[in-house]
């Protein structure tokens, strides 16, 4: 799901331009009749063609939006989606991905390697998101290297679920669109931890953390073979001690949001 292309990175280190539309509710005021009459025909014929599978998704388990997320809201991520003249976006496929995407970021964080770790997060991340994804409060980097050996043995994802969706729409000529779909994804996951001191001396400790943190994903959609997400935006990792339930008790609690 992640790549990074060099157009990705130029367009967001670049100034604002054309137009944009979120799903935030009052976002929608600036669409205006020229968009509509180019392209309100085609956006309507997908919405509904896709509105069957829309209404079955948007409140099952596991969730595609964001829990307590209004009707409003996820109807205009769904539409928002569907804006992009040729590539088409599945959002539960989306959200899965995301969800692979933390795994595979998490894994590499917690690698001793602290440079080949920059380097394979710079192919999947923008400049200003890398910052925040090499921060992370439980793999610490002290003088440019580990300061302890942490070890994730498993990563449990509670939550992976849409919060936001924009769509970009920008003039390159008289006749070419360029297109660009953002998604911000919020995470709750529980990671399990195996920490061995610096130098091997020491007791080894294992422990549970439960981090929160969002990425927003972005894409070139004009055309849907080029289609390649990269992680334009990342909350700092918020992390506190886990607190661990049985199973029966995760899916009552769970049926209770």
């Amino acid at each position: 799901m992640l790549r990074t292309c060099s157009k990705l990175v130029r367009r967001c280190a670049g100034p604002p331009s054309g137009r944009s539309f979120s799903s935030k509710p009052r976002d929608w005021f600036g669409i205006n009749s020229e968009f509509i009459s180019m392209r309100g025909l085609g956006i309507t014929s997908r919405a509904l063609n896709g509105m069957p599978e829309f209404v079955r998704y948007s409140r099952n388990t596991p969730r595609v939006f964001v829990s307590g997320s209004s009707d409003e809201v996820r109807s205009s991520m769904y539409i928002l989606s569907q804006f992009p003249m040729n590539a088409r976006v599945n959002l539960p496929e989306f959200v899965q991905g995301a969800e692979r995407a933390a795994h595979t970021v998490l894994q590499r964080l917690y690698t001793q390697d602290v440079e080949e770790t920059k380097r394979f997060l710079e192919q999947l991340a923008t400049p200003d998101s890398l910052t925040a994804l090499l921060h992370k409060p439980s793999a610490p980097i002290v003088d440019g290297s580990k300061k302890d050996r942490v070890i994730l043995e498993q990563l449990s994802v509670n939550t992976a679920a849409l919060d936001a969706v924009a769509y970009i729409w920008e003039r390159v000529d008289e006749e070419v669109n360029s297109e660009w779909l953002s998604m911000r994804v919020q995470y709750d996951v529980t990671e399990h931890l195996l920490i061995s001191p610096d130098g091997g001396e020491g007791i080894e400790d294992r422990r549970a953390i439960n981090t929160q943190f969002a990425w927003t994903f972005e894409a070139d959609v004009t055309k849907p073979e080029e289609v390649e997400w990269a992680i334009v935006r990342a909350t700092p990792f918020v992390e506190k001690p886990a607190v661990l339930t049985t199973d029966a008790a995760q899916k009552e609690e769970d049926e209770k949001k």
